[in-house]
């Protein structure tokens, strides 16, 4: 199994997603978890909110995990370890938990989900979960870039067009007759943007400052897109810091990168997709009146 990519902050008119506001965010982005029979715990790590990735060694049976605590981060110098200090009992993250929804031994070489939870609010985000390890053989072999990118070329437009669908359902949901028990979350926007614009920005279509094109969710390029529009996309769109096209047809990528793009496509986009999709307004529950 791979890890997801690592994506950095992007321009969008709906990036504030409730969870990832610096005031309310209650997930834990970085720690280590601890599971059953193993003495040290593992490093895991949440990726521009679109999963988690866990790093285990190669001894470690990921078909036999039990999750048992969490605990906090350090850095020393540069040094990151594990502080010791269990989720929730220090000065730092005192606010966040996180429980995973199967609670038995389960095989983390398959999909996973954890909830992260704010303890401030019972708030909750279910995430995907991955156990990866590091494959020093998977990092040497290298691969033509636009080659591996133009393979996944129509999967990739297949995905992002359905976050462009699913985005003009919500923004036509953003005023108060749409906030009715059944339909959309009007907010789940916010949350959309994120997932699509990290998952595209991790092809080398990014949405960032200065960028102008038109492949961005809450433009109109993905709605017509074709596999030539895209390839045209990275042969000649300009990287903001030379005049060299973001692909150049000598450009390499590792075949662990590579599976980490194919889990974006296969695992980690259905899996918000589906979300979103199926996250509705529901009857809230009145427990008593005063």
């Amino acid at each position: 199994m791979t890890s997801c990519l690592p994506v950095y902050a992007l321009e969008s008119n709906h990036n504030q997603w409730p969870v990832s506001n610096p005031d309310n965010n209650y997930i834990s982005n970085q720690g280590f978890v601890h599971f059953a029979g193993y003495s040290v715990g593992y490093i895991y790590s949440v990726a521009s909110y679109l999963c988690v990735t866990i790093y285990i060694d190669p001894d470690v049976d990921e078909s036999h995990l039990k999750p048992e605590y969490y605990t906090l981060p350090q850095n020393f110098g540069g040094v990151f370890s594990d502080s010791g200090i269990r989720l929730g009992e220090g000065s730092f993250q005192k606010n966040r938990r996180i429980e995973p929804i199967e609670t038995g031994f389960m095989d983390y070489s398959q999909i996973q989900f954890w909830r992260f939870y704010d303890t401030n609010s019972e708030r909750s985000v279910v995430m995907p979960v991955i156990a990866v390890t590091n494959d020093e053989a998977g990092n040497e072999e290298t691969i033509n870039k636009l080659s591996a990118y133009t393979e996944r070329v129509e999967k990739l437009i297949s995905v992002m067009k359905r976050f462009d669908e699913l985005y003009d359902v919500l923004n036509a949901s953003q005023n108060s007759g749409s906030v009715v028990i059944g339909k959309h979350h009007p907010s789940d926007i916010n949350l959309l943007c994120k997932v699509a614009n990290a998952i595209q920005s991790a092809f080398n279509i990014t949405v960032v400052y200065p960028d102008t094109h038109d492949y961005w969710i809450e433009g109109q390029g993905w709605s017509t897109a074709t596999p030539e529009d895209i390839i045209y996309h990275w042969t000649t769109y300009k990287k903001f810091t030379s005049d060299e096209p973001i692909v150049t047809e000598t450009d390499l990528i590792s075949q662990n990168q590579l599976d980490k793009l194919d889990m974006l496509l296969d695992v980690v986009a259905p899996y918000w997709i589906n979300h979103i999709e199926n996250h509705r307004i529901t009857k809230p529950e009145i427990s008593y009146f005063e």
